[in-house]
C-alpha cells in the first residue's frame, strides 16, 4: 500500500440491480483522511456522490445500489467509481483511485 489508501475493490462487479442486489467497495485507509467519492456514467454525467467526511483508519465498507441521487435505477452500462481521500493534516496530500463498475 502506499499514499493515503489501497485496495480499492468492489464486490460483486458486475452485479444486477434487477435481482435487487448492490455491490460493496472496500478500501483500506492509512490515517485519518477526508473521504469522498463519485460515481460517473461513460458520459461523463454525475450519478451519484458522497459527502466529504472525516474518515478513520482502517477497512472501510460502503455499498452502492445502482441508483443515482434521485433514487431511481441507473441504466444497464460501465460505470467509474472514483474515490478520493485528503490528508486530514496537510490540504496538498490528496490521492485518487479508479474503479470501474459493471451493471445488468
Amino acid at each position: 500500500s502506499f499514499g493515503l489508501f489501497s485496495e480499492l475493490v468492489c464486490y460483486p462487479n458486475p452485479f444486477d440491480i434487477s435481482h435487487d442486489t448492490t455491490t460493496t467497495c472496500s478500501y483500506y485507509l492509512n490515517q485519518s483522511s477526508y473521504v469522498s467519492y463519485v460515481i460517473v456514467s461513460r458520459r461523463g454525467q454525475v450519478v451519484k456522490r458522497s459527502s466529504n467526511s472525516l474518515t478513520s483508519p482502517g477497512k472501510q465498507l460502503f455499498q452502492w445500489n445502482g441508483q443515482d441521487s434521485s433514487s431511481r435505477d441507473v441504466p444497464k452500462g460501465v460505470y467509474q467509481l472514483i474515490l478520493t481521500a485528503s490528508s486530514e493534516s496537510w490540504v496538498w496530500d490528496k490521492w485518487t483511485s479508479k474503479h470501474l463498475i459493471t451493471v445488468l
